[in-house]
């Protein structure tokens, strides 16, 4: 294995920023129905996938994460050159899609990269890619039967064919996630209605069950005001975050559904009550990760409203405050019963370059890696005997070693560089345990697929959103914020929709309706 640091200058005009390749959540086994079974019966039975006639393909070049340098990496590497015939070489970068563009256009040696999807329509436009059609019926076997068929139609160009392999890599939803064990306290079950909910809110605030807060008055709800509508919108509007179908026919934003201004009107309430921490709503507008993160650590989140909540990484801060603390997520009812806001697009795309000098070699290792759970496993975890153990190896659990010799250090992740599952190994503890299950619940929960989900279109591609959303999104949190903490009231909503239209928002009606049309809706 070859290792090369590559920086981009931060001057440099390329791709936008894309996904860290092989950067993904932990992983159970508890897979779709969607999803082939032929990767799990490999590792179940133990035996080892189907190996082709020996050969040397040469060595791909993978542009990765510069924090996944470890000394262990050429032992792994030498294990799937070994099995694959195809060596790795890995570009450590920042920023991955610049560097892959930049590498091409000085014609430096580059073969594959993961991005985003924003990054791949990008480089797929600019003819920075090559097709896989070929390569994959040659060599990608596995690939074509170990990833969801859906996912495919995400990664064709205007000409039918495939520019990329798509990462199913589970990407959580946006769901309200509330502490199971305040619920107990107050003796109220986890909600299902926006009513309920409420209800569960005043009786925890009334209660005051965090540790934190003996002496002071809790606020029990933390709102991501960018990412609430996604958590929320399915109860109180008809479609939910999808565009709607107005009177005239023209589609229009869910903004512009009549009902949000019953969302909107009940979030000022949740904040005139005090359910709301005060500081809510600055955290969103300042980005606000590391934030919440404390709160969360310091026992005084009742309930997130937006992303993945679960402990955002504060289980050692919080399980000495809280024992028994749980979180659970759940999807609100109100007018409508539609559930959270369903992802149904790639978690990021593998693409080769239209340059690439040893396509074949990616090609195998790809494909190998979606050969079975237990190649997955080892492209993120490393051997085992070394980074971990096998507990139950049919079921895929692990047990990480606590004490790794350094010289064989590896880091997990840095040869992840597809995911043909939503997860994969599960590692045994009791934290790891909880998480699994809530993991599990939150695939269970209601939820709908948006109409652009439906149409495997991500409107950041488009010229017109692409032009305008950063001016309309920061326009419209400003608004949102300013009603939802009482400072407008909530009819300032029509004024404000007003001025978004001619901000740019009309652009990007008249866009989406053109591809609906031409969609058949």
């Amino acid at each position: 294995m070859h290792v090369t640091k590559w920086a981009a200058p931060a001057a440099a005009i390329g791709l936008l920023a894309a996904a860290v390749v092989g950067c993904s959540s932990s992983k159970d086994a508890d897979k779709p129905a969607s999803s082939a079974p032929a990767a799990t019966s490999a590792a179940a039975t133990g035996s080892p996938a189907k190996t082709e006639e020996k050969k040397d393909f040469g060595s791909a070049v993978f542009i990765t994460a510069p924090t996944f340098e470890k000394p262990g990496l050429k032992k792994v590497s030498d294990y799937i050159k070994d099995k694959t015939g195809a060596g790795i070489e890995l570009k450590f970068a920042e920023n991955a899609a610049q560097t892959f563009n930049l590498m091409i256009a000085s014609g430096e040696k580059v073969d594959s990269v993961g991005l985003t999807a924003s990054d791949f329509n990008s480089a797929r436009s600019k003819g920075l890619l090559m097709p896989l059609d070929d390569l994959l019926a040659k060599y990608g076997a596995n690939l074509k039967k170990n990833i969801r068929p859906d996912l495919w139609d995400w990664t064709k160009g205007d000409d039918g064919k495939i520019y990329a392999i798509p990462n199913e890599a589970f990407m959580f939803p946006n769901v309200p996630y509330i502490r199971a064990d305040w619920l107990a306290a107050v003796k109220l079950p986890v909600p299902q209605t926006i009513d309920d909910f409420e209800k569960a809110m005043r009786a925890i605030k009334q209660l005051n069950p965090s540790n934190a807060t003996k002496k002071g008055e809790l606020y029990p709800i933390f709102i991501e005001a960018t990412r609430a509508d996604q958590a929320l919108l399915g109860g109180f509007l008809k479609n939910g975050v999808s565009w709607w179908k107005s009177a005239d026919g023209t589609y229009l934003p869910p903004e512009m559904d009549p009902d949000y201004k019953t969302y909107l009107q009940t979030l000022q309430n949740w904040y005139k009550e005090k359910l709301v921490h005060p500081e809510t709503y600055a955290i969103t507008a300042d980005g606000g990760a590391t934030k919440l993160k404390e709160f969360i650590g310091q026992d005084l989140v009742g309930a997130t409203i937006g992303s993945y909540g679960r402990d955002n990484g504060q289980y050692d801060n919080l399980i000495k405050l809280a024992p028994k603390y749980a979180y659970e997520p759940t999807a609100l009812s109100q007018k409508y019963a539609n559930g959270v806001a369903a992802i149904r697009q790639p978690g990021g795309f593998k693409v080769i370059s239209a340059k690439a000098k040893n396509a074949e070699a990616a090609i195998r290792v790809y494909d190998w890696i979606a050969t079975s759970i237990e190649n997955t496993t080892i492209s993120r975890r490393g051997l085992p005997g070394i980074m971990y153990d096998y507990t139950d190896k049919a079921k895929n659990k692990i047990k990480v070693i606590d004490k790794v010799d350094p010289a064989q250090e590896f880091a997990v992740g840095a040869f992840e560089f597809l995911d043909i599952d939503n997860f994969v190994e599960e590692t045994e503890g009791p934290y790891w345990d909880y998480y699994y299950e809530n993991l599990r619940k939150m695939r269970k929960l209601t939820n709908y697929t948006p109409l652009d989900q439906a149409l495997n279109l991500n409107e950041l591609i488009l010229p017109s959103v692409q032009k305008n959303k950063a001016t309309l999104d920061a326009a419209k949190l400003e608004t949102f914020i300013r009603i939802a903490t009482g400072e407008l009231p909530v009819s300032a909503w029509d004024e404000f929709l007003t001025k978004w239209r001619k901000m740019g928002m009309d652009d990007i009606i008249k866009e989406k309706n053109e591809i609906y049309k031409k969609a058949g809706k």
